[in-house]
């Protein structure tokens, strides 16, 4: 078989086995919406709640069905988040959004007009993270109790912020060029930069972005992209272990190159997406394929408690079952693991 062969071979085979040895299929389901889709959150009874361009929200409480929800404005929604009480979606122009029951959501003031690019619960408080100023290059964070009043806790000096997760009193925002911002009690926040690290993974650094973050009980992984002077950019992956440094990873798989865009925790396990397809990791730095492909571009993933969610572009929406709680300890790698 010659190379280009070779290649739509892989682009279109579905590697659907699991590190852990069992078939988990990854497969599309029917969307009701053709627009991109740029966020989706599991909710505590077991639902999804998906959101996108020109104020699209999707809600579904299998993952299987989805029925698009009527919204109180046209504006690109990025992030969304839940709480056993709320569902909190944000974006542009400053947009937040809450519902009670995931059916009739209400405009809420956020005292912002910058661009919201994800949004994350506590367990106490959503915290917000995006970007603010005429060109969108001043960093953003608001917090909120109950969606409906926000606070700005944006330190100074701190620069565009894409993703923020939350575990164990620790909160983490993440964005350009390594940037992060940390917190332990969700109010406070102090400013500091991964870029270093990044550039390690990858030489001549230029623009770079931190994506997406989210965390195990052991510990935190941060997806992104670094570019160099004569490069087009390469995935990277970061991960740190509680009381030890961040390392980091170039997400590589041949013949294409995963860039993550998000991650999520699904236990000890870390499920990222993005361009390329999905991949699962035990450790942030040895990534394993799920789904391969050239498109589309997936935004977004959400770990429910009965199954998995991916979105992304042209409103897809990928699912799969969650694995039993005690897999078989015999591991399968269906394809060279890629990283260190």
């Amino acid at each position: 078989m010659d190379r280009l062969g070779i290649v739509v071979t892989v682009l279109l085979a579905p590697w659907w086995m699991t590190a852990a040895g069992s078939a988990q299929p990854w497969q599309a389901v029917a969307t009701p919406v053709t627009t991109p889709l740029y966020a989706v959150t599991a909710t505590p009874g077991g639902g999804f709640v998906a959101v996108g361009e020109g104020g699209v929200v999707l809600t579904s409480h299998d993952g299987r069905h989805w029925t698009r929800r009527d919204t109180p404005t046209v504006a690109t929604l990025r992030g969304v988040a839940a709480s056993a009480a709320a569902l909190v979606a944000v974006g542009d122009g400053g947009v937040v959004l809450t519902s009670r029951d995931g059916q009739e959501w209400h405009l809420r003031a956020s005292g912002t007009t910058g661009r919201l690019n994800a949004v994350s619960w506590t367990g106490g408080r959503f915290v917000a993270v995006g970007a603010s100023g005429s060109e969108y290059l001043i960093g953003l964070i608001l917090t909120s109790e109950d969606g409906q009043l926000w606070r700005d806790r944006t330190p100074a000096d701190v620069r565009p912020l894409y993703g923020v997760a939350a575990h164990a009193g620790r909160v983490l925002a993440v964005g350009w060029t390594g940037q992060v911002a940390e917190s332990m009690d969700g109010e406070r926040f102090i400013s500091s930069s991964l870029g270093e690290v990044m550039q390690q993974c990858w030489f001549m650094l230029r623009p770079s972005f931190l994506y997406g973050v989210a965390a195990s009980p052991e510990r935190w992984v941060t997806v992104g992209l670094v570019v160099g002077d004569q490069y087009p950019g390469a995935g990277v992956a970061l991960t740190q272990r509680r009381r030890e440094p961040w390392r980091c990873t170039v997400t590589q798989l041949p013949p294409l190159e995963f860039q993550f865009r998000a991650v999520a925790a699904a236990g000890a396990t870390f499920v990222a997406v993005g361009v390329g397809g999905i991949a699962e990791s035990p450790d942030g730095l040895s990534w394993y394929p799920q789904w391969v492909a050239a498109a589309p571009l997936l935004h977004a993933v959400a770990i429910g408690a009965r199954n998995w969610a991916a979105v992304g572009d042209g409103g897809s929406i990928f699912l799969r079952d969650a694995p039993p709680r005690h897999p078989s300890r015999r591991v399968v790698r269906p394809w060279p693991a890629f990283g260190p």
